[in-house]
């Protein structure tokens, strides 16, 4: 949702300089945010949200997709089970890390242990280079995909994921902190794209 966002944002306001920070999927993730160097975070968050000096506002209900590049000898399949899958060369998130920990999860709600992924990183740009190469397949959160996958060539595999893959894209601010204008317009942009996701999803199904 973030390029859709500051693509919004600097058309309305092209004189406004926005400065991103990329930060780790870790136990220091918040930390820019507490010493409020970052205004806001834009990310996924874990369901409960257990951090008591931050405020989360869920965007989207941001549901995991299997994505194969469209050169994959698994692009043309109509139906696949998550099993027919698990001997596959997969770009997954490090098992030690949030994300990591939830695709783990999904898969064993599948009935399976994760598989030895011979590449793991927390880099979705990687995940989807790789997997556009058609050698690999990843996980990815359904947004990217969507927002991404057509210009890198990218294919949703018919893959039915199980309730774990599931996760909650949402803004995170610091509690009692006023944000100026610049921020509160930015935010109402990420507001109007994640809106406009929510209504795409809803309409594919």
């Amino acid at each position: 949702m973030l390029p859709a966002a500051i693509d919004r944002f600097t058309r309305r306001h092209p004189g406004i300089r926005i400065n991103v920070a990329q930060t780790v999927l870790s136990d220091l993730r918040y930390r820019e945010l507490r010493e409020r160097n970052i205004d806001l975070l834009l990310g996924w968050t874990p369901t409960p949200f257990d951090e008591t000096d931050l405020a989360v506002e869920p965007l989207l209900d941001d549901r995991r997709v299997v994505v194969a590049g469209r050169r994959s000898k698994w692009a043309r399949a109509s139906r696949l089970e998550l099993a027919d899958l698990a001997d596959e060369r997969w770009v997954l998130p490090p098992p030690d890390t949030f994300p990591g920990s939830a695709v783990a999860e999904m898969f064993r709600e599948a009935g399976m242990q994760m598989p030895s992924a011979p590449v793991t990183t927390l880099s979705l740009h990687l995940c989807c280079r790789l997997a556009a190469t058609g050698r690999f397949i990843t996980v990815l959160p359904g947004s990217v995909a969507r927002f991404a996958g057509g210009d890198l060539g990218l294919k949703v595999l018919p893959v039915q994921l199980p309730r774990a893959a599931a996760v909650s894209a949402a803004i995170v601010t610091l509690k009692g902190r006023t944000l100026g204008p610049t921020a509160e317009i930015f935010i109402a942009c990420i507001r109007e794209v994640a809106k406009a996701a929510a209504s795409k999803a809803a309409a594919g199904k």
